[in-house]
């Protein structure tokens, strides 16, 4: 995973993957609907059929590409982790600390 700080947008590092990007990719290769994902993913309070099942599919797959995740996760740590390359200092001392 690369991680950047272009243009002021800070990038998550995650070793092997993200399973919640994955998930909703996942949902919209069986053509879910945008909307629908959504509320798939969000935490308002429903008793729409559709959301919920919507809910329970991408927790599923979440939980599956988490599985899928870990082992290339766990590979980067036993190989020493991430290397980190700044290329310059930034001009707040607190994003060069982190």
């Amino acid at each position: 995973t690369i991680a950047t700080n272009m243009a002021g947008r800070g990038t998550d590092i995650m070793l092997g993957g993200n399973p919640e990007y994955l998930a909703k990719a996942q949902m919209r290769k069986m053509e879910i609907d945008e909307e629908l994902i959504n509320e798939a993913t969000g935490f308002s309070e429903t008793d729409n059929e559709e959301i919920l099942k919507a809910r329970e599919l991408y927790k599923e797959l979440n939980e599956k590409f988490k599985k899928e995740i870990a082992p290339e996760a766990e590979e980067v740590r036993k190989a020493g982790g991430l290397y980190i390359l700044g290329t310059e200092r930034h001009e707040s001392r607190r994003i060069d600390n982190q």
